[in-house]
C-alpha cells in the first residue's frame, strides 16, 4: 500500500485532531484557573483579549512550540504544528498569532516533503486546520493556498520512475491508479480556495489557466485531475477562460482512469453549466453543446454494448458504464431543464429508459442495485429542478420509477407528490388528461409501496399527501362521468386508504345533492342514481366502523331526499344491522378513555339515524327504525353513568314530540309528510316517547347509586340532568298518556341535578342550574314552573 493512502490519512488526521484538542483544552483550563473572566469567555465560546490571557498560559503555549521546533524530522514537525494551530491565539503577547503568514510558511515547509502523496495530504490537513483557525474573509488567497495547489500538480510532473515501477510491481498500480489517490486532497484544496478565497471571481482566471495548462500539457490530461477542476471552479469562471467547445474538447481528449471516466468528467461539466442562472450562450450554441454530448454518449454506449451477450453476466466495466450513462444523462437533463427546454429532457428520459431495458439482462444482483441507485440519484435531482407538471407529460417517468427499489421509489414519490400539491399547481395551472392518468398511476405505485412501511408517522404523511393529490384531481375533472370513473379507480387501486374512500363517498353524495332539486322535475335522475349506488357499494369497504355508519346515514338521507326510496331504505337497513351487531373493541392502556370516546362516537351515529328513522317511509310499521334504535340503546353495554346513551333517548324524545306537533326535519323527505295525520303514526310516536322517557328515568335512578361512591362524576351528571330538565320542561304536550310521564321525569331530573351539584361542590354548576331555572320560568310561565317544582 502506498504511503499516506487516503484511508490512512483519515486515521492520522483523527489522531492529530485529538492531540491538538487535548493540548488546547489543557491550556484553556490553565487560563480559566488563573482568570475568572477568561473562564466565562471560554465557556461562551468567545476568545479572550490579549491582555486577559494569563502569562502562565502564554508561557505554557510558547513552550509547546519551542518543543515543536526541536523536532528534526520535517513531517512530524509540520504535523504537530498543524494540530496545534488553534493554540496560536494564546500567544499574542509573544507576537506570534495565527495569520495568513503562518499558513504560507507551513505551506512552504511542505514543499520539502519528497513523497507527493504525503505532501498532498498534508496540504489537505493544512486547509482543514486553517478553516478552524482563520475567520477573516479572503484568507485562503492571502495565505497562498492557490500556490499550494500548483505545488501539488508540479510534484506530479516529476514523479520518480522508480516509484512508479515499485507501485506497479508491488501493488499492481499504474500511473493513473496512483493519480486517483490525489482526488480527495486536490479537491479539498481547490474547494477551500474557491470558498474562502477572494470574492472577486475574475481573480481566479490566472489560477484556472495555470492549473488546466499543467494538467493538460504536462500531465497528459488525466480525467481524475480534471474532475477536481470541473467540480471546484464555477461555470462562470470556466466560461470566462474557455469556450464550450474547448471545454468539451478537453473532456473528450482526457485520459480516463479506473475511478474517473470521460463520462463522469462530462457529467461534472454539465452539472457545472446547469447551475448557472443564465448561460452566456445563444440557443444554437446550447443545442450544439447538447448534440456533441449526445453523440459522445451514443458512441460510448454503442462501443461498449457489444461487450457481453444475452444470457451472459456482463463484465464489471460494462456494469459501471450503465451507472455512468445514467449519471451523464441526468446531468444533461438538468442542463436542458434550466437552459433549453423540457422537450430535450424528455428525449434523455427516453434514452435512460432504453439503457435500463438493456440492463435487464444483468444477472448480478449487486450490479442491478448499483444501477438502481444511480437511477434514483438522477431522478431525485431531476425532480428538484423540473416542474412536476412537465414531468407528468412524459411517457417515460412511470416506467423509470418502477425500476427503482421500493424504499427509494417511495421516498422519491413522496417528494414528487408533495411538490405537485404545494407548489406546482397555481391558480391558473392546467394539465392534460394524460397528466391526470400519470399522477394517478404514481399514487397507485406509492400506495402499493406503503405496504412495507413500518413507521406510523411515515404512513400517515404518505396517506395525507395522496389525499391532497386525489382532491386536486377531483377538482380538475371535466364531467360527472370522469369524476365517477376516477372515484371508482381510486376505490379499486387505493383500497388501503380509508380516507380516499371517504372522500369519494362524500364527493359523490355532494354531487347527488346538487342534482336533488332537478330530480323532482325528472332531470339528472340517472346521474343521481349512479352516484348513490357508487356510495352504497363503496361504503362497506371502509374499515372504520364509525365512519361507515356515518356514511350510510348520509347516503340514506340523500337517497330519501332525492326520491330514491329503495336505496335510502337499503342504506338505513345496512346501518341498523351494523349498529345492532357492534361491540366495543377497546382494551389495553387508557381503556376507560378510549371506551368513553367510542361510546360518544357511536351515540352520534345513533342520533343521526334517529332523524332518518322519524321521516323514513313506513315498512310494516311506523317508526320501525326509531324502535330498533331505542331497543339497541337499551341493550347496549354502556359504561356506568354513560352520558352518550342519554343523548340518544333525549334526541328520540325531541324528535317524537316534533313529529306529534306536525314538525319534521328542516329539509323535506319525499313521501313522508302525510304520516303526521295518521293515527297509527301518532300512536307509534307516543309509545316510543314513553319508551325514551322510561330509559331516561332508569338512567337517573341507576346513576344516583354510582355518584354516591364516585363524586368526581357529579359535575358531568349534574350538567346532563339539567339538560334533561330544560328540554322536557318546555315541551307543550298535554297528551294524557305522555304528559304524566314527562312531568315525573322532569321532576326527577330537577332533583338529581340539584343533588349532584351539591356533591360536585362546583359554583359554576350551581350558577348554570339557576340560569336554566330562570329561562324555563320565562318560557313556560311562573305558575307552570311552580307546579313542576311542587310536584
Amino acid at each position: 500500500m502506498p504511503s499516506c493512502y487516503p484511508s490512512v490519512y483519515v486515521l492520522v488526521a483523527q489522531v492529530l485532531d485529538t492531540f491538538g484538542n487535548l493540548v488546547t483544552q489543557r491550556i484553556q483550563n490553565t487560563a480559566a484557573e488563573k482568570s475568572y473572566v477568561v473562564s466565562v469567555l471560554l465557556q461562551k465560546g468567545i476568545d479572550a483579549a490579549d491582555d486577559l490571557i494569563p502569562s502562565e498560559s502564554v508561557e505554557a503555549c510558547y513552550n509547546w512550540f519551542l518543543k515543536i521546533s526541536s523536532i528534526c524530522e520535517l513531517i512530524p514537525r509540520v504535523c504537530i504544528e498543524l494540530s496545534l494551530l488553534n493554540c496560536f491565539r494564546f500567544m499574542a503577547k509573544k507576537a506570534r498569532v495565527v495569520s495568513e503568514e503562518v499558513i504560507r510558511r507551513l505551506a512552504m515547509q511542505i514543499r520539502g516533503i519528497a513523497d507527493p502523496l504525503v505532501a498532498a495530504h498534508l496540504r489537505w490537513y493544512l486547509c482543514t486546520r486553517a478553516m478552524v483557525a482563520l475567520v477573516r474573509p479572503g484568507w485562503a488567497t492571502k495565505s497562498g493556498l492557490d500556490q499550494a495547489v500548483i505545488d501539488t500538480l508540479e510534484a506530479l510532473e516529476h514523479l520518480d520512475p522508480a516509484l512508479l515501477e515499485k507501485l506497479q510491481n508491488r501493488h499492481n498500480m499504474g500511473r493513473m491508479d496512483y493519480l486517483d489517490l490525489f482526488i480527495p486532497a486536490l479537491q479539498w484544496q481547490m474547494d477551500t480556495i474557491l470558498r474562502y478565497g477572494d470574492a472577486n471571481w475574475p481573480n481566479y482566471q490566472p489560477l484556472l489557466r495555470n492549473v488546466v495548462s499543467i494538467i493538460v500539457e504536462n500531465l497528459n490530461s488525466p480525467a481524475c485531475l480534471l474532475l477536481c477542476v470541473w467540480r471546484a471552479f464555477p461555470a462562470a469562471v470556466l466560461l470566462s477562460c474557455y469556450s464550450v467547445e474547448e471545454l468539451l474538447s478537453i473532456t473528450f481528449r482526457s485520459f480516463p482512469s479506473r475511478l474517473v471516466s470521460r463520462l463522469k468528467l462530462m457529467e461534472a461539466l454539465c452539472l457545472s453549466l446547469a447551475d448557472l442562472s443564465e448561460v452566456p450562450l445563444a440557443r444554437a450554441q446550447r443545442l450544439a453543446f447538447l448534440k456533441a454530448a449526445w453523440d459522445y454518449v451514443e458512441e460510448e454506449r454503442c462501443r461498449r454494448s457489444s461487450v457481453g451477450t444475452e444470457g451472459v453476466a456482463l463484465p464489471a466495466p460494462k456494469q459501471g458504464l450503465v451507472g455512468e450513462l445514467i449519471g451523464v444523462c441526468g446531468a444533461m437533463m438538468q442542463f436542458c431543464a434550466n437552459h433549453v427546454g423540457f422537450k430535450q429532457v424528455n428525449v434523455f428520459l427516453g434514452l435512460v429508459r432504453d439503457i435500463i431495458c438493456d440492463v435487464k439482462m444483468l444477472e448480478n444482483e449487486k450490479s442491478l442495485e448499483a444501477v438502481k441507485a444511480s437511477l434514483f440519484g438522477m431522478l431525485s435531482a431531476l425532480v428538484s429542478v423540473v416542474n412536476p407538471l412537465l414531468l407528468l407529460e412524459s411517457e417515460h417517468v412511470v416506467t423509470l420509477l418502477q425500476q427503482l427499489a421500493s424504499g427509494d421509489r417511495r421516498r422519491l414519490m413522496f417528494v414528487f407528490l408533495r411538490q405537485f400539491v404545494s407548489g406546482a399547481l397555481g391558480a391558473g395551472s392546467s394539465f392534460s388528461p394524460f397528466a391526470m392518468k400519470t399522477v394517478f398511476r404514481l399514487c397507485k405505485i406509492f400506495h402499493d409501496d406503503l405496504i412495507n412501511v413500518v413507521s406510523f408517522d411515515e404512513l400517515q404523511e404518505g396517506t395525507k399527501v395522496v389525499e391532497k393529490v386525489f382532491l386536486l384531481l377531483l377538482k380538475r375533472v371535466g364531467s360527472l362521468e370522469d369524476a365517477l370513473q376516477l372515484m371508482c379507480d381510486a376505490r379499486h387501486h387505493l383500497s388501503r386508504f380509508d380516507s380516499i374512500k371517504i372522500i369519494s363517498v362524500n364527493r359523490a353524495l355532494g354531487l347527488a345533492g346538487r342534482f336533488a332539486a332537478g330530480c323532482a322535475e325528472g332531470k339528472k335522475h340517472d346521474e343521481t342514481r349512479a352516484l348513490l349506488m357508487f356510495s352504497i357499494v363503496t361504503i362497506p369497504a371502509v374499515t372504520d366502523l364509525i365512519q361507515r355508519f356515518h356514511l350510510l346515514a348520509l347516503s340514506s338521507g340523500m337517497a330519501l331526499r332525492s326520491g330514491m326510496i329503495v336505496i335510502g331504505e337499503a342504506a338505513l337497513e345496512f346501518a341498523l344491522e351494523g349498529l345492532e351487531t357492534y361491540r366495543s373493541s377497546c382494551s389495553g392502556k387508557d381503556e376507560t378513555r378510549k371506551r368513553s370516546q367510542e361510546e360518544s362516537d357511536i351515540a352520534d351515529v345513533a342520533v343521526h339515524l334517529l332523524e332518518l328513522g322519524v321521516a323514513a317511509p313506513a315498512k310494516g310499521e311506523h317508526l320501525y327504525a326509531v324502535r330498533r334504535l331505542l331497543n339497541w340503546s337499551a341493550g347496549f353495554d354502556w359504561m356506568p353513568c354513560s352520558i352518550p346513551c342519554v343523548h340518544i333517548s333525549l334526541s328520540a324524545l325531541r324528535l317524537m314530540t316534533r313529529a306529534l306537533q306536525g314538525r319534521f326535519l328542516s329539509f323535506p323527505f319525499c313521501q313522508t309528510e302525510h304520516y303526521g295525520k295518521d293515527p297509527a303514526f301518532v300512536e307509534s310516536c307516543v309509545a316510543l316517547s314513553l319508551e325514551a322517557t322510561h330509559q331516561l328515568q332508569r338512567w337517573i335512578e341507576a346513576s344516583c347509586h354510582v355518584v354516591s361512591t364516585k363524586s368526581e362524576l357529579a359535575t358531568d351528571l349534574s350538567t346532563t340532568a339539567i339538560e334533561i330538565f330544560e328540554t322536557l320542561a318546555i315541551f307543550d304536550n298535554k297528551d294524557p298518556p305522555l304528559g304524566p310521564a314527562l312531568t315525573t321525569l322532569v321532576c326527577a331530573a330537577w332533583r338529581a341535578a340539584n343533588a349532584w351539584a351539591i356533591l360536585s361542590g362546583s359554583l359554576e354548576v350551581s350558577r348554570h342550574i339557576l340560569r336554566t331555572a330562570r329561562f324555563v320560568q320565562e318560557v313556560v310561565g311562573t305558575s307552570v314552573f311552580e307546579e313542576i317544582l311542587l310536584h
